[in-house]
Order: structure tokens, then sequence, then C-alpha cells
């Protein structure tokens, strides 16, 4: 049979139809294939010689990098001679600041007085320049390492009279704030012996002796948050004026009427005042305490105190419920009441005032018995309301 040339052509279209379609799907279906291969056989990127690109596609390296510059380390000497201290101190960055730890113990080592004007010498190590005098600061020594420079400031105080362990204890405190560190106690940092605290004592050739110190922390933490910076707090001095047990002025800088009851007790450079309160067994001691208003942080001092009734610390905010509003000589302050655990041997209580008046931070402290420091609450209260601050001016400043 034949066909016709339109039925011809008809048949003709139609294959043409199944041809194209066939090739349609056949493409739909490699080019599915093709994309499928990618999805799952990516090709790793080339890494950017840009620093800053190769921080962008690491991400989670970044956060962990920028947690570890936030950890600081300071090493810092205290040397006492001839009624001054002098400061050596060198913080930054940990790993830099490590990586000169030796050298630093090298330089301690090195200081010596060579007279009785007790202006300390020394022998810098490689690397180490020093800039002249500035401020505070007997000389700044500027440290050159491959990955930033540091500096080691030199700073001599007075210390007064006192107590040389309270006195080392305020700075050290002071220094572990700045780190975001609780404060130490003088068990912890001293120890029963030379060698078994956290100081570590260093002989110098010339007789003298170096305790150095040192901290790892992170100046970012809540502890330090109320610090613009370490270098914005020199070391603390112990207040120098004196008061007597009689309640009499005597051209000292405190009068107050002294509760019935109460016994002195123990006065020296650091205590202006010190009573001692008992009843039967159980004892209290309360105190006053001068020092320089750097050493006035409520949250650093309250923490030391928490520590002494075997509380832990808090952070600025629950600080900030604790606190009552109390006027010393119409001088605003902060009052803190403490009760340690009830599973504490012995158990003991706190009831402490701390105000700031022209130049010294002031420490009211009643510490002993928890029962007796309860009960003897109002006695406490009405001593702190009757303290005047005759010897010193502008007492009603307010600060």
């Amino acid at each position: 049979m034949t066909m016709t040339l339109e039925r011809k052509c008809a048949v003709m279209k139609r294959c043409l139809r199944v041809l194209a379609s066939g090739w349609l799907v056949a493409s739909i279906a490699t080019g599915c294939q093709k994309e499928s291969e990618i999805a799952r056989y990516s090709v790793p990127r080339q890494l950017s010689d840009n620093p800053s690109r190769l921080v962008e596609h690491r991400s989670g390296d970044r956060q962990a990098g920028a947690s570890e510059r936030r950890r600081e380390r300071m090493l810092a000497a205290i040397i006492a001679r001839n009624g001054r201290v002098w400061f050596f101190k060198l913080n930054g960055p940990e790993e830099p600041v490590a990586e000169q730890a030796g050298r630093f113990r090298e330089f301690v080592e090195s200081v010596r007085f060579a007279d009785e004007g007790a202006i300390p010498e020394w022998k810098l190590p490689d690397g180490w320049r020093q800039q002249p005098a500035s401020g505070m600061r007997h000389a700044t020594i500027e440290i050159n390492t491959p990955k930033q420079p540091l500096e080691l400031a030199v700073t001599p105080l007075k210390t007064g009279a006192g107590d040389f362990d309270d006195y080392v204890l305020a700075n050290v405190d002071r220094w572990r704030q700045q780190l975001g560190l609780p404060p130490t106690s003088k068990a912890k940092l001293f120890g029963p012996s030379e060698r078994s605290g956290e100081l570590i004592e260093v002989k110098l050739g010339d007789g003298e002796k170096a305790l150095i110190v040192d901290l790892v922390g992170d100046p970012g933490s809540s502890a330090a948050s109320g610090l613009a910076g370490s270098s914005a707090h020199p070391p603390v001095e112990l207040a120098s004026a004196r008061s007597g047990n009689d309640g009499s002025s005597n051209g000292r800088p405190l009068t107050y009427k002294a509760p019935s009851g109460w016994s002195p007790g123990k006065v020296d450079g650091l205590r202006q005042v010190a009573f001692e309160v008992r009843n039967g067994s159980k004892q209290a001691e309360m105190t006053v305490i001068a020092l320089a208003a750097s050493a006035g942080d409520l949250l650093a001092n309250v923490n030391r105190w928490r520590e002494q009734v075997h509380l832990g610390p808090v952070v600025r905010d629950e600080l900030e419920r604790q606190l009552k509003e109390f006027l010393v000589d119409g001088v605003k302050g902060h009052r803190v009441e403490l009760v340690g655990p009830t599973d504490a041997q012995p158990r003991e209580g706190i009831l402490g005032v701390i105000c700031s008046h022209r130049g010294k931070a002031w420490f009211f402290k009643m510490k002993g018995d928890a029962e007796l420091v309860e009960q003897e609450r109002g006695r406490f209260e009405s001593f702190v309301h009757s303290v005047r601050f005759d010897g010193i001016d502008g007492a009603h400043d307010g600060h």
C-alpha cells in the first residue's frame, strides 16, 4: 500500500516531535544530575591572602581568639626600703607577658639600692628601654615583643605607719580586681611559711628582698567592670592619721562616742580606732581603718569580707541590692551586714560601713561571733553615727 505525499509528511512531523521531546527530557535529567553532583561534591574555596577575609570564613576561631585575648597576666614586685615601697608592675595579654616572665625575674633580682637615698638601680635585659619619669612613675620601661609592645611601670610610695602585710594585701587585692579575680586573704597570700603562700620571696644581692605576685585573669569580667584600666589605678597608700580610743580629738581626725561595754583594742598606723566586745565566751572586734581612696571599691571590699565569714563572692548587681545608704558625719556611705552559713565553725558575722572622704577610704567594721554581732548592731550604728571628722576640712562635702 502506497502512502500519499501528505500522509508521509504527517508521519515525519510526529517522529520529529517525539525525538525532540526525548532530547528535552534527557537534557533535563542530565542537568538535574549535574546539580545533584555539585550539591554533594562542592569544591573547597581557596583561602584568601587577605587576613580580614580569613577571619570571615572562620567565625568560630575568631570568637575563640577574642576570648583568649581578654585574658591578661600581671607580674608585680614589691620592695620596701627606708619608709618607701617600690612597685614594679608588668601587665598585658597573657602570652606576650608569659614570654617575658624569666626576664622580669632577672630584672627584679638585679635591683640594688646603692645609698641611703633609696633610689634603686637595675640592669635592663636586652630589648628593654627605660623612659624618663612621669607623673607618679619613677620610670617606665618599654618592652618590645614580636606580638605587641609592653610597659613595666616603676612607682614609689610612702607607706606610713601600719601593718605591712595589710598594706601588701590591699595592693594585691586591687590588682586582682583589675584582672577580674576575687579578693584573697593574708592567710592565702603569705601562707604559714615564706614559701607556701601566693607571694614569691626573692632575695636581692644587697640584702633586700622582693615579693613577687603572678596573676592571670579576665579584665572584662564583672569584678573588673568598674575599672577604667590598670594604669588609672596606682598602688594603694596607707593613711597615716591616727585617733585615740578615748573619744577625744587631741588634734586627730576622728572624734566619736564609745558605747558602754566596749573595751579599747589595739590601735596602730592602720587601725585608727579599735574596740573589743565580749559577752561570755562570745567575742567580736570593732575597727576603724583609713586607706587611700583608691582602696574604697565596694565590690572588692565586700567580697573580701564575705570570704572572711565563709560566703561566696557576689557580682555588682547583687551587691547593690545588699547595700544600704548610711551617713557618717554627713558623708554618704554604704552599710552591709553579712552572716556566715549555719554550718560554719565558728559562725561569724560582719557589720560594715564604707565611705570616702578627702582622699581616704574609711572602713568601719565589726567582726566576730554572729549572734554577738547581731546583738551589737544598734551600738555599732550609734557609734558610726557619732563619728565626726573634726581634724579634716570639709567633713560635710557629701563625697
